[in-house]
């Protein structure tokens, strides 16, 4: 019986942290749907990720065929594995960013957990 095997406490936390996930990753999904690209930073890093693609150089980020090394690549990569696999468009270029801000909230969320125990987390 697998159910027998998680405590209740343990199945109450892995809710906890799955519904605090997916809620952070669709609030920010449905928050930018119906925005385009915006700012300067984003069409850059969905264009360079769109240019490996082209290129087919998942190391050397490009923009507008010059070097754009001012960045890790980590955001790139993930932008192009999100591109690969929901095709090129706004959401997929978002979606790596909206799991990103969800890992960063489920981290908030065990420190306080951790540190105030159940009442704070």
């Amino acid at each position: 019986m697998p159910g027998a095997i998680l405590s209740p406490h343990l199945k109450s936390a892995i809710r906890n942290y799955a519904l605090l996930f997916f809620g952070c990753v669709l609030f920010h999904v449905i928050g930018t749907w119906s925005l385009p690209l915006i700012d300067r930073d984003e069409p850059r890093f969905a264009e360079a990720s769109r240019e490996m693609i082209e290129r087919r150089d998942y190391v050397v980020p490009y923009f507008n065929n010059q070097l754009r090394l001012d960045k890790p690549p980590l955001t790139y990569w993930t932008q192009v594995a999100s591109f690969k696999i929901f095709g090129e468009n706004d959401f997929a270029a978002r979606l790596p960013s909206a799991v990103a801000a969800a890992l960063v909230a489920l981290s908030i969320f065990a420190w306080g957990t951790r540190i105030g125990g159940n009442r704070m987390g």
